[in-house]
């Protein structure tokens, strides 16, 4: 009988396991968003508050009972935030995040909405002097260390959640029509924003990794890729191990 941790090894030596690993509530893609989360928790009787890990996108944190009952293999490794002069909250529906993106919740669907892309009207000059969130600041790994030697312990798969997905940030700073405009017309520019989410990027993975050691690293969508199906700026954040 193969212990959690050890079915996911497995998979990843291409070897075949005892069943195919379950991934949920590990990451964004594998994770409830909170509405639905609420009426599973009311279902299955259980109280407390649901907690969010995406605020934004209402991404779950899912409670281990919950894992557990599901046959979850993983659970999630998640950096704290990043110190930023940019966050704030609006008003009781829209709030501003690290990255100075403004959200304002809809209440026709589960998500909060971008309002404003804060690099809408930005020029390459503008990214060397906009404040950055720091990614990789020591207070986001404080402890980590720790909890992912004690999901190891328990017999689980650890899922480092690295927040790396520059295609993604550069859509969501710089508005979605206005970034593909700039990949048809404007390639320095965006090429540009790309290379400096991935310095940013990267020193996050580094933090991570240097706190918490290579267990799993996932990293987000990019979009985009070479003909190797490569992303040639995803290729450089992605680190993943045994």
């Amino acid at each position: 009988m193969y212990t959690s941790r050890e079915r996911v090894l497995c998979a990843l030596d291409h070897q075949e396991p005892d069943r195919v690993p379950i991934f949920f509530g590990t990451s964004g893609v594998t994770t409830m968003l909170a509405p639905a989360y609420d009426r599973l928790k009311a279902y299955l009787g259980m109280d407390g508050e649901t907690r969010v890990f995406w605020r934004a996108l209402q991404y779950s944190l899912l409670d281990e009972a919950v894992m557990v009952r599901c046959g979850s293999d993983g659970r999630p490794l998640i950096p704290g935030p990043a110190p930023s002069t940019l966050a704030r909250e609006l008003s009781a529906e829209s709030f501003v995040d690290g990255w100075g993106i403004a959200w304002t919740f809809n209440r026709h669907s589960a998500y909060y909405e971008i309002s404003a892309p804060p690099l809408a009207h930005a020029t390459i000059e503008d990214l060397a002097t906009y404040p950055w969130p720091d990614l990789g600041h020591p207070s986001r790994f404080q402890g980590l260390k720790a909890r992912a030697r004690a999901i190891q312990e328990a017999g689980y798969a650890v899922v480092a959640l690295s927040g790396v997905s520059p295609f993604e940030y550069a859509y969501m700073l710089r508005g979605v029509e206005r970034w593909f405009t700039d990949l048809a017309e404007d390639p320095e520019f965006a090429h540009a924003l790309l290379r400096t989410l991935t310095d940013r990027m990267r020193a996050g993975v580094a933090g991570l990794l240097a706190e918490a050691g290579a267990f799993i690293v996932r990293r987000g969508a990019v979009g985009g890729v070479d003909r190797r199906g490569h992303h040639p700026r995803g290729a450089q954040l992605d680190a993943r191990s045994a």
